[in-house]
């Protein structure tokens, strides 16, 4: 700032001793002058807007400008380089989409199972409602706990429960048995794999086993509540 009132101060003096010498000149020389200062810059006003520190205001202000105007750009530019990019590969976005939302709803459904999902589970293999029941069976010496699929379905006269909610209280007291001994998953695994079906009009009956992976203890804590 010093040195632009210096110099200003400079310009001013010279530019005063320039209009004291024209006095002493000849006329020629005095216009040639006139012209020269009417194309120059106020160097009067120049001084009031460094005075005002009016000067560098509109250089900074146009670079600030144009800094924006390179932001505003680039912004753009990076916008138009990912639309290319997701244009060239759509399914990578899809697919993870995909993945989130299959992820979410086994979430979902593990949260969800109940007596209900356990019917429509049977149902939709068998195109019945199903009785189930756990059975213990030793063999050589050890005993092992399977969930059967009894051949008794919902609405016929052996039907054990006497109205579709006890049956589906009763399914739903299987499923928390199942899933507090994480057998749900293993149970509905082979209920899926399953190629047989019950049947009730056969000698002996025929029930579709499903075995449970269980301890001694745990099938003994299971057998104790039932």
């Amino acid at each position: 700032m010093m040195k632009l009132i210096m110099m200003a101060t400079t310009v001013a003096a010279a530019f005063s001793a320039e209009i004291f010498s024209t006095a002493f000149v000849p006329n020629s020389f005095r216009r040639e002058v006139t012209r020269s200062k009417s194309k120059d810059v106020n160097l009067f006003g120049f001084f009031d807007d460094l005075m005002k520190g009016n000067i560098g205001n509109g250089d900074e202000k146009e670079a600030k400008d144009k800094d924006d105007e390179l932001n505003e750009a680039d912004f753009r530019n990076e916008i138009q380089k990912r639309e290319v990019e997701l244009a060239q590969f759509p399914a990578i976005g899809n697919l993870v989409t995909a993945t989130d939302t299959e992820m979410m709803s086994d979430e979902i459904e593990e949260q969800e199972f109940d007596g209900y999902t356990l019917r429509d589970a049977i149902y939709n293999k068998w195109g019945q409602c199903f009785d189930v029941n756990f059975q213990p069976v030793t063999t050589f010496g050890s005993r092992e706990l399977y969930l059967n699929v009894m051949p008794f379905r919902l609405g016929s006269k052996k039907f054990r429960h006497e109205t579709e909610l006890d049956y589906l209280c009763h399914l739903q007291a299987i499923v928390e048995i199942l899933d507090k001994y994480d057998q749900l998953n293993y149970v509905l695994a082979q209920l899926e794999e399953t190629n047989k079906k019950p049947r009730a009009g056969t000698s002996p009956l025929v029930a579709v086993p499903f075995r449970l992976d269980l301890t001694e203890d745990e099938l003994n804590k299971i057998m104790s509540n039932m």
